[in-house]
């Protein structure tokens, strides 16, 4: 089980992949245990192509595999189809997938599951959005 902050990316997804994806990732959160704060929570960019969640992720449920497997369903196709790149950014490893030009970018705030806290997670979540504001808040 991992507490943290993943983000995800719409690079060139149609509407109703990228609210398939949405909602996949919504339900990964743990609703069953007694703590608020390990549901899923969500914030939507401004946008409408990115959003960041926060829960307790079961680890197996965000690997580059799982991940692959989902968008495979979602758009019809071999998951051996889909090709990915890894990247170290100063928000911490982002994930690109991509299959056709259809591209995902999926970031875990923080570093990797078992590899950063709760804390750090939410940290680097802040200071991406902080960066991004104007994408991800209205002018006053």
């Amino acid at each position: 089980m991992w507490h943290g902050y993943l983000g995800i990316e719409d690079i060139a997804l149609t509407a109703q992949q990228r609210q398939q994806l949405i909602d996949w990732f919504k339900g990964l959160g743990r609703p069953q245990i007694e703590q608020p704060a390990h549901f899923c929570h969500w914030r939507i960019r401004l946008d409408g192509k990115a959003a960041i969640f926060e829960a307790l992720f079961e680890e197996a449920n965000i690997t580059i595999e799982n991940v692959k497997a989902r968008l495979a369903q979602i758009f019809g196709v071999d998951p051996a189809t889909i090709s990915h790149a890894v990247v170290q950014t100063q928000y911490g490893p982002t994930v690109t997938f991509n299959r056709s030009g259809e591209k995902l970018r999926m970031i875990q705030f923080g570093g990797s599951p078992g590899g950063c806290t709760w804390m750090t997670s939410g940290d680097a979540a802040r200071a991406y959005v902080k960066a991004n504001l104007a994408q991800w808040e209205a002018p006053a």
